[in-house]
């Protein structure tokens, strides 16, 4: 699922799940482009496991980055 604030703030969301494993694993990232090939990034990942009936915290992270491309040779 993604929702567009504006063309350069967005905020996505995916929900996986694998049955075979009855791993449940989240990613949610918020984007703001200052420009095409520049960008600042914020994402939530977690993933969870139901080895005993309910689901118990295996992972969690936060990543922040952000990207700036530029010419070296100018």
């Amino acid at each position: 699922m993604t929702y567009s604030f504006n063309p350069k703030v967005s905020l996505q969301a995916l929900l996986q799940y694998n049955d075979a494993t009855d791993v449940v694993a989240s990613n949610i990232r918020f984007a703001w482009l200052t420009s095409a090939d520049a960008g600042f990034y914020l994402v939530y990942n977690e993933t969870r496991d139901d080895d005993v009936g309910s689901f118990t915290e295996k992972r969690r992270e936060w990543i922040l980055k952000f990207s700036h491309t530029f010419d070296v040779f100018n």
